[in-house]
């Protein structure tokens, strides 16, 4: 994200949420809290893992028009643990992206497909 909102790595860290925030961005882990061994994903041992109250998010939020997932783990955790406890009605006008995992660990696809594949939520952005 940015790359497409103006919030490079360069810049430090409260001026790149600031952009994401004048973008129309949240940023929010799906997961509050869970064990793991190391940093890798795969690595998280699933009985441990506790949601974010992003049911809670959209209720108080009622204009998210969408959600990009960073990666496959965050995408199975948030069908798994938060899709149950969205209001069908809501999840149903909500657009969901699993994307790319932007983490150098992702050695899969270059920058630039990853970049391609999340450029899909530049059309969410504010004016």
């Amino acid at each position: 994200m940015g790359e497409i909102c103006a919030a490079r790595l360069e810049l430090p860290y409260a001026e790149r949420i600031s952009a994401l925030q004048r973008a129309g961005l949240a940023l929010w882990d799906v997961l509050e809290f869970c064990e793991r061994l190391g940093s890798l994903d795969g690595n998280i041992q699933a009985s441990s893992e506790k949601a974010n109250d992003i049911a809670g998010m959209l209720r108080q939020y009622p204009t998210i028009q969408a959600i990009g997932f960073n990666g496959g783990k965050a995408w199975a955790a948030f069908r798994r643990l938060v899709l149950p406890q969205i209001n069908p009605e809501t999840a149903a006008r909500l657009e969901f992206h699993p994307l790319p995992s932007t983490s150098p660990a992702n050695a899969g696809q270059s920058y630039d497909q990853k970049l391609g594949r999340w450029q899909v939520m530049e059309k969410y952005l504010s004016s």
